[in-house]
């Protein structure tokens, strides 16, 4: 379990509690796919202008999709799909209630994009 599960807001967690508001116990859930994201950022120091690189997955559980510390529930995404844009980079558009969340992805999304699908026919809301 990673270390710093003990935070609520962690996506690998469900926290509960048995009817005992002092009894909380801890569930550890596995994502059913996950994606390596790339993100850029271009940071201005005194030196000159550098691009720094961000990685994160995108992970795909049973009633949701978390993005970094963002999570989306399954009911609220509607479809994801990619385009490749280079022969490095491709792009992995998540289409929601709330807009279409576009990311950077190194690899094509295939199993993701498969389970998701899988998902939503056996979970339609």
């Amino acid at each position: 379990m990673p270390q710093d599960c003990h935070r609520l807001e962690c996506p690998y967690l469900i926290c509960y509690s048995n009817g005992n508001p002092k009894k909380k116990g801890l569930v550890f859930v596995k994502p059913i796919a996950t994606q390596l994201c790339v993100e850029y950022s271009q940071e201005i120091t005194w030196t000159g202008k550098k691009t720094v690189e961000y990685r994160h997955n995108l992970e795909l559980f049973e009633d949701k999709v978390t993005i970094r510390q963002k999570s989306y529930p399954l009911k609220n995404v509607f479809d994801m799909s990619f385009r490749q844009a280079t022969k490095k980079i491709g792009f992995l558009y998540l289409h929601t209630s709330n807009g279409v969340v576009s990311l950077y992805v190194e690899s094509k999304p295939t199993l993701l994009l498969d389970s998701f699908r899988k998902l939503k026919m056996t979970k339609p809301e």
